[in-house]
């Protein structure tokens, strides 16, 4: 029987070290976003037809939160398939593979 959460959870385990980078995280906040990411994973009994999508991190809120930062953890199916993994630990989301998914690479033409 093959276990289609395997990749997930190979995925997720050999990027339990924090990546370097060049700005320093608090090691704290990246732990507790791979527990909480760990746990999302468990609802899941296997990988979706189009693949899966998460994104967690701290986000700050300065006009509701006063410049307190909250966890943020979503997760979904993308519409089209994704083709690619992986692992950044940055300032900020890198949503260039999701804008990807929104190009058409379809044409269209009118005849008159």
């Amino acid at each position: 029987k093959i276990n289609s959460r395997a990749p997930l959870q190979r995925s997720l385990r050999s990027s339990q070290s924090p990546p370097t980078s060049s700005r320093v995280f608090n090691r704290q906040s990246v732990l507790s976003a791979l527990t909480s990411v760990q746990q999302r994973l468990k609802l899941y009994k296997k990988t979706p037809p189009n693949g899966l999508i998460i994104l967690c991190g701290e986000v700050g809120d300065d006009t509701t939160s006063r410049g307190k930062e909250r966890k943020l953890l979503v997760d979904f199916e993308p519409f089209k398939p994704v083709q690619r993994s992986f692992y950044v630990c940055n300032s900020a989301f890198h949503l260039d593979p999701l804008r990807e998914l929104l190009t058409s690479h379809e044409r269209y033409g009118f005849v008159v």
